[in-house]
């Protein structure tokens, strides 16, 4: 679910992981933006779920409901 919403914003944007990294307050990784977007983590947490949402302007809701 969320997932799937931060790579439409991602794709719609046109931005990459290594921007995202780059915009990410908790100054994640580009690997792991990667592997939770691309679901190769089973539990990111959800601290690292809403700043990766952030970084392409997504509130919190936005990435729970549909």
């Amino acid at each position: 679910m969320f997932r799937d919403r931060i790579n439409e914003e991602k794709k719609r944007l046109k931005i990459s992981a290594k921007t995202m990294s780059c915009r990410s307050k908790l100054h994640l990784p580009e690997e792991t933006i990667s592997r939770v977007l691309n679901a190769k983590t089973q539990d990111p947490g959800i601290s690292t779920v809403l700043d990766i949402g952030e970084t392409v302007g997504l509130e919190p809701y936005e990435l729970f409901m549909d």
